[in-house]
């Protein structure tokens, strides 16, 4: 659940908590990050796998001994586009 923060800051530079919401997570977002992150978050496409526990750990562990792949997403788009044969250039607009 997110709530609109009701509090206002003074003045000198400090911001109006009015402006923010509190996420569950605890994290204070505003609204023009809000509307940045879901126009971002329009142009990709979330695929979930399930793995038995503990996968996450190997996986993690190997990319960190890896000099081929970044994150966890880098290695399944590379290892993805060697199968397939497709490129999914996610950098274009």
């Amino acid at each position: 659940m997110i709530k609109q923060g009701v509090k206002t800051m003074g003045r000198k530079g400090e911001f109006d908590e009015s402006l923010s919401y509190l996420t569950e997570e605890g994290h204070r977002m505003y609204e023009s990050q809000k509307k940045a992150f879901k126009k971002y978050e329009s142009k990709f496409e979330q695929i979930k796998i399930r793995l038995p526990e503990g996968s996450r750990k190997i996986i993690q562990d190997y990319i960190d001994k890896s000099d081929k792949y970044d994150s966890v997403a880098d290695l399944l788009r590379q290892l993805l586009e060697r199968e397939i044969g497709v490129s999914f250039d996610y950098t274009k607009d």
